[in-house]
């Protein structure tokens, strides 16, 4: 199925669960009577992502590191 034919909340569970929401916040989150659950889980979700984020650039800049000390010493 192509994302154009999804309707708007599969559209967005699909997009929360490809980014590692976990399903069980997702149905709740949905199935909420008020949009302030929604917002706590969705402010929930992108802290998580910015520490993921956060735990992939430090990954990078210690490759950078390593590379940097491998040149340095002519290897």
């Amino acid at each position: 199925m192509q994302r154009a034919d999804l309707n708007p909340m599969a559209w967005a569970s699909d997009t929360l669960l490809r980014q590692g929401m976990p399903s069980y916040e997702i149905r709740s989150m949905l199935g909420a009577d008020d949009f302030e659950t929604v917002r706590r889980y969705l402010e929930l979700h992108r802290e998580r992502l910015a520490e993921r984020l956060n735990d992939e650039l430090r990954a990078v800049d210690r490759v950078e590191w390593l590379l940097a000390g491998a040149e340095a010493a002519g290897q």
